[in-house]
């Protein structure tokens, strides 16, 4: 009775992976949508992005330090007042954080999160959402945040307790998903935030979208 209940349990939390698996398909086709990235050390703030998604390869990225665009293969980027140009090559490993889309981060960490569990649901704003959670281990942790190569290197994912937290509205889209990490001198968590979807507007200046591709 014991081993008949384990794969129950087992199935059950297989269909449930399988339930990230559609809304990551439905994330895909999305046309735009607004995100705020946040990540949090010990109770600090260490990084706050935010942004726009324009399918199907479009980003606007902003933050304290500047702004950051790209379509394809093209690459613009602001700092200050100065005017937009294209990055300097000491910019790599910045590049390949900023194209990288946020709902393919996100993929990746559902990928990577092993068994998932639909605990109970809760409200975004006016938004009713279903939590998914997992607690990926060593190896997978590390894999999981390395969608985003910026955060991979935060810590050293193999040795941190770690738990990801998919918020699903009813609608099957991502609202918020969440990666928690613990070790023995050091916490915090990285947190992205989806809105606006199929009604972002695209705020850069005509001159930059021209370059883009983008009017």
């Amino acid at each position: 009775m014991r081993m008949l209940s384990v794969v129950v349990i087992g199935l059950l939390l297989q269909d449930q992976k399988k339930d990230l698996k559609a809304v990551n398909e439905k994330m895909a086709r999305v046309k735009s949508y607004h995100f705020v990235i946040k990540a949090v050390s010990d109770g600090q703030e260490k990084l706050a992005l935010e942004g726009e998604h324009f399918a199907p390869d479009a980003i606007h990225i902003r933050s304290e330090k500047g702004e950051f665009a790209s379509k394809g293969d093209v690459k613009l980027q602001k700092t200050g007042d100065e005017e937009w140009k294209e990055p300097g090559k000491l910019r790599k490993k910045i590049e390949a954080a900023d194209t990288t889309m946020p709902h393919e981060w996100v993929a990746k960490m559902a990928d990577e999160a092993g068994a998932i569990k639909r605990e109970k649901s809760d409200k975004i704003g006016s938004v009713t959402v279903d939590l998914y959670v997992a607690a990926p281990g060593g190896d997978a942790a590390k894999r999981a945040a390395a969608g985003h190569p910026l955060w991979a290197g935060v810590v050293d994912w193999t040795k941190a307790e770690n738990a990801l937290i998919f918020s699903v509205g009813r609608d099957d889209l991502y609202y918020r998903v969440e990666q928690r990490y613990d070790l023995a001198k050091k916490s915090g968590s990285i947190t992205i935030e989806f809105s606006e979807y199929g009604r972002a507007k695209c705020t850069l200046p005509d001159s930059v979208k021209e370059k883009l591709g983008l009017k």
